[in-house]
């Protein structure tokens, strides 16, 4: 399985951890959006109604209308804070991407695995073993049950949902 991973530089430990290979931090990298990974693991910081995903610093990391042409068989995983409340659900979404995201704030920590960080490892995991995202997202928030319990971390990361189709359908779990 190709997995691709971009983040913000503080989050390069825990994304190296979670996605299992070398992250692209900003800054100073940039994401080439004409590479199609089966998974795309993102650990950015982002603002509800931005077109804009950020690195540190505000520094400007990936715009939505970068996400073009065909995303079909790619699942985005977003570590991402408001990932659904930003113009790139909707722009993976047409392109045919299937995007596993939670609402609001998300608790990443930047070293260790917690939160959306844990959840994305066992994401990757059953992607990995030949699993659909929805079923990989079940194993990860049962994962994520057994591992932290009922703390704020675990909350956000059981809200965690996945969605696909044209009109972004949500899987129900």
């Amino acid at each position: 399985m190709r997995v691709l991973a971009y983040c913000a530089a503080q989050f390069a430990e825990s994304t190296r951890r979670a996605a299992g290979v070398v992250p692209l931090m900003a800054p100073p990298d940039t994401l080439d959006c004409a590479v199609r990974p089966d998974l795309l693991y993102l650990a950015l910081h982002g603002r509800p109604g931005d077109a804009w995903l950020y690195g540190d610093a505000n520094w400007p990391a990936l715009r939505a209308a970068q996400i073009n042409g065909d995303w079909r068989g790619v699942t985005v995983f977003a570590a991402t804070c408001f990932l659904p409340e930003t113009p790139f659900l909707e722009a993976f979404i047409r392109a045919g991407a299937m995007v596993i995201a939670g609402r609001g704030d998300n608790f990443t920590p930047a070293r260790s695995l917690a939160g959306a960080s844990l959840l994305g490892l066992w994401v990757r995991r059953g992607l990995e073993w030949g699993g659909s995202p929805a079923a990989a997202l079940a194993l990860g928030k049962a994962r994520v049950r057994l591992q932290i319990g009922n703390r704020a971390a675990a909350r956000d990361a059981l809200a965690f949902q996945c969605y696909m189709g044209v009109n972004y359908a949500r899987s129900e779990l």
